[in-house]
Order: C-alpha cells, then sequence, then structure tokens
C-alpha cells in the first residue's frame, strides 16, 4: 500500500495531467477557430478575385 504523501502527489499530478488536458483542448479550438476565421476572408477574397478576373475577360472581348 502506498504511503500517504505518495498518494498525495499521484493525485496532485493527476490532477495536474487533467488540466493540462483541458488547456490543450481550448488551444486546440482556439486554433481551429482561428483557422476558420482566416480561411473565410481568404475564400471572399479568392472568390472576389476570380469574377474580377473573368469580368476583366469579358471586358477586354467586348473592345475586340
Amino acid at each position: 500500500m502506498r504511503s500517504l504523501k505518495t498518494q498525495d502527489k499521484v493525485t496532485s499530478a493527476l490532477l495536474h495531467i487533467q488540466a493540462l488536458r483541458k488547456k490543450i483542448l481550448v488551444a486546440e479550438a482556439v486554433i481551429k477557430t482561428a483557422t476558420l476565421e482566416m480561411d473565410q476572408p481568404m475564400a471572399i477574397l479568392e472568390a472576389w478575385l476570380r469574377n474580377k478576373d473573368e469580368s476583366d475577360t469579358k471586358t477586354d472581348r467586348d473592345k475586340n
């Protein structure tokens, strides 16, 4: 049987590990959110550029 001090240390370590796991989950959520927030404006910009290129091409054809 473990001594009380050893048992306290093990319990403390397990609680610390549990707290670290929660921090990791929060960090992963923050990273996913930041990635989504970054992807959305990029997708909007890419669509705008695509549409601009298409309209520029149509304008060039209309001139000829």
